[in-house]
Protein backbone atom coordinates (compact mmCIF):
# COMPACT_ATOMS: atom_id res chain seq x y z
CA UNK A 1 0.00 0.00 0.00
CA UNK A 2 2.36 2.06 0.71
CA UNK A 3 5.10 1.53 -2.05
CA UNK A 4 1.25 2.04 -4.27
CA UNK A 5 0.96 5.69 -2.88
CA UNK A 6 4.93 6.61 -3.62
CA UNK A 7 5.08 5.08 -6.80
CA UNK A 8 1.56 7.34 -7.86
CA UNK A 9 3.31 10.55 -5.77
CA UNK A 10 6.55 10.09 -8.45
CA UNK A 11 4.32 9.58 -11.11
CA UNK A 12 2.24 13.12 -10.33
CA UNK A 13 5.76 14.95 -9.43
CA UNK A 14 7.05 13.36 -13.07
CA UNK A 15 3.92 14.37 -15.07
CA UNK A 16 4.07 18.01 -13.41
CA UNK A 17 7.58 18.52 -14.11
CA UNK A 18 6.96 17.19 -17.66
CA UNK A 19 4.40 19.43 -17.72
CA UNK A 20 6.11 22.71 -16.77
CA UNK A 21 9.00 21.83 -19.13
CA UNK A 22 6.40 21.53 -22.00
CA UNK A 23 4.52 24.85 -21.44
CA UNK A 24 8.58 26.76 -21.79
CA UNK A 25 8.61 26.64 -25.20
CA UNK A 26 11.47 25.32 -27.75
CA UNK A 27 14.78 26.69 -27.35
CA UNK A 28 17.16 27.41 -29.72
CA UNK A 29 20.97 27.26 -30.04
CA UNK A 30 23.64 29.78 -31.55
CA UNK A 31 26.49 30.12 -32.68
CA UNK A 32 29.17 32.43 -33.43
CA UNK A 33 29.22 32.67 -37.19
CA UNK A 34 32.06 34.60 -38.97
CA UNK A 35 30.85 33.51 -42.74
CA UNK A 36 33.46 31.64 -44.78
CA UNK A 37 37.14 32.32 -43.81
CA UNK A 38 39.80 31.79 -46.33
CA UNK A 39 41.74 29.00 -45.46
CA UNK A 40 45.40 29.69 -45.59
CA UNK A 41 47.95 28.42 -48.59
CA UNK A 42 50.49 26.35 -46.10
CA UNK A 43 50.50 26.03 -42.51
CA UNK A 44 54.03 26.44 -42.60
CA UNK A 45 53.95 30.25 -44.05
CA UNK A 46 52.59 33.49 -42.91
CA UNK A 47 53.18 35.32 -39.91
CA UNK A 48 53.19 33.68 -36.83
CA UNK A 49 50.58 35.66 -34.48
CA UNK A 50 49.60 34.51 -30.73
CA UNK A 51 46.68 35.42 -29.23
CA UNK A 52 47.75 35.11 -25.95
CA UNK A 53 44.88 36.68 -23.96
CA UNK A 54 41.20 36.39 -24.71
CA UNK A 55 38.65 37.72 -21.87
CA UNK A 56 34.82 37.87 -22.46
CA UNK A 57 32.44 39.67 -19.52
CA UNK A 58 31.60 37.66 -16.58
CA UNK A 59 28.10 38.36 -17.87
CA UNK A 60 28.99 36.25 -21.51
CA UNK A 61 30.12 33.26 -19.12
CA UNK A 62 26.96 31.31 -19.45
CA UNK A 63 25.52 29.16 -21.56
CA UNK A 64 22.20 30.67 -21.51
CA UNK A 65 21.70 34.05 -24.16
CA UNK A 66 20.89 37.48 -22.42
CA UNK A 67 19.00 40.04 -24.25
CA UNK A 68 19.70 43.74 -23.85
CA UNK A 69 16.09 45.68 -23.40
CA UNK A 70 15.60 48.92 -24.03
CA UNK A 71 16.63 50.45 -20.73
CA UNK A 72 20.23 48.56 -20.78
CA UNK A 73 19.22 46.07 -18.79
CA UNK A 74 19.70 42.31 -19.78
CA UNK A 75 17.38 39.60 -19.76
CA UNK A 76 17.79 35.90 -19.83
CA UNK A 77 15.96 34.09 -22.50
CA UNK A 78 15.13 30.71 -23.58
CA UNK A 79 18.17 30.44 -25.72
CA UNK A 80 21.67 29.18 -25.44
CA UNK A 81 25.13 29.09 -27.02
CA UNK A 82 25.86 25.73 -29.04
CA UNK A 83 29.07 25.44 -26.42
CA UNK A 84 30.88 27.42 -24.57
CA UNK A 85 30.96 30.97 -25.68
CA UNK A 86 34.77 31.61 -25.13
CA UNK A 87 35.51 28.34 -27.27
CA UNK A 88 33.61 29.38 -29.77
CA UNK A 89 35.15 33.15 -30.20
CA UNK A 90 38.44 31.80 -29.90
CA UNK A 91 37.92 29.31 -33.08
CA UNK A 92 35.87 32.31 -34.69
CA UNK A 93 39.20 34.63 -34.26
CA UNK A 94 41.88 31.86 -35.22
CA UNK A 95 39.65 31.29 -38.32
CA UNK A 96 38.96 35.00 -39.68
CA UNK A 97 42.90 35.98 -38.70
CA UNK A 98 44.43 33.23 -40.06
CA UNK A 99 42.64 33.58 -43.75
CA UNK A 100 43.32 37.49 -43.38
CA UNK A 101 47.07 36.85 -43.10
CA UNK A 102 47.00 33.93 -45.14
CA UNK A 103 49.00 32.38 -42.36
CA UNK A 104 48.53 28.72 -40.51
CA UNK A 105 50.61 30.12 -37.70
CA UNK A 106 48.08 31.71 -35.85
CA UNK A 107 47.64 30.36 -32.24
CA UNK A 108 44.88 31.09 -29.55
CA UNK A 109 45.91 30.33 -25.89
CA UNK A 110 48.20 28.39 -24.65
CA UNK A 111 51.69 29.13 -26.45
CA UNK A 112 52.95 25.78 -28.05
CA UNK A 113 56.57 24.58 -27.34
CA UNK A 114 58.65 26.00 -29.68
CA UNK A 115 56.68 28.72 -31.26
CA UNK A 116 57.79 31.94 -31.36
CA UNK A 117 55.53 34.58 -32.32
CA UNK A 118 56.30 38.02 -34.33
CA UNK A 119 53.42 39.38 -32.71
CA UNK A 120 50.78 39.21 -29.49
CA UNK A 121 47.27 40.22 -29.53
CA UNK A 122 45.16 40.72 -26.06
CA UNK A 123 41.82 41.57 -26.39
CA UNK A 124 38.91 41.63 -23.91
CA UNK A 125 35.20 41.68 -24.96
CA UNK A 126 33.46 43.67 -22.57
CA UNK A 127 29.86 43.39 -24.68
CA UNK A 128 28.75 41.04 -26.92
CA UNK A 129 24.74 41.10 -27.14
CA UNK A 130 21.19 42.08 -28.78
CA UNK A 131 17.70 42.33 -28.27
CA UNK A 132 14.28 42.61 -29.87
CA UNK A 133 14.81 46.76 -30.23
CA UNK A 134 18.48 46.71 -29.57
CA UNK A 135 20.76 46.01 -32.40
CA UNK A 136 23.40 43.79 -31.95
CA UNK A 137 26.72 45.27 -30.49
CA UNK A 138 30.20 44.23 -29.43
CA UNK A 139 32.23 46.53 -27.32
CA UNK A 140 36.15 45.30 -27.26
CA UNK A 141 39.28 46.80 -26.44
CA UNK A 142 42.65 44.74 -27.83
CA UNK A 143 46.66 45.85 -27.17
CA UNK A 144 49.16 44.58 -30.35
CA UNK A 145 52.64 43.61 -29.20
CA UNK A 146 55.45 42.56 -30.93
CA UNK A 147 57.56 39.39 -30.30
CA UNK A 148 58.97 40.58 -27.33
CA UNK A 149 55.64 42.15 -25.62
CA UNK A 150 56.67 45.64 -26.64
CA UNK A 151 53.19 47.32 -27.13
CA UNK A 152 52.58 48.32 -30.75
CA UNK A 153 49.28 49.54 -30.66
CA UNK A 154 45.71 49.69 -28.59
CA UNK A 155 42.46 50.53 -29.72
CA UNK A 156 38.71 50.51 -28.23
CA UNK A 157 36.06 49.30 -30.43
CA UNK A 158 32.39 49.61 -30.70
CA UNK A 159 30.71 47.87 -33.43
CA UNK A 160 27.10 47.88 -33.75
CA UNK A 161 24.17 46.49 -36.49
CA UNK A 162 22.17 48.41 -38.78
Amino acid sequence: MKRMCLARLALVGLLAGLGGCASLGPSHYYQLDGGNARTPASSERGLAVWIENLQLADYLQRDVLLERQPDGSLKTTRDHWAGPLDANVRQLLQRQLAGRLNSGRVVVGEQPAGFDPQYRVELVVTRLDAGDQAPAALNASWQLRDGQGRLLDTEVVHLQAR
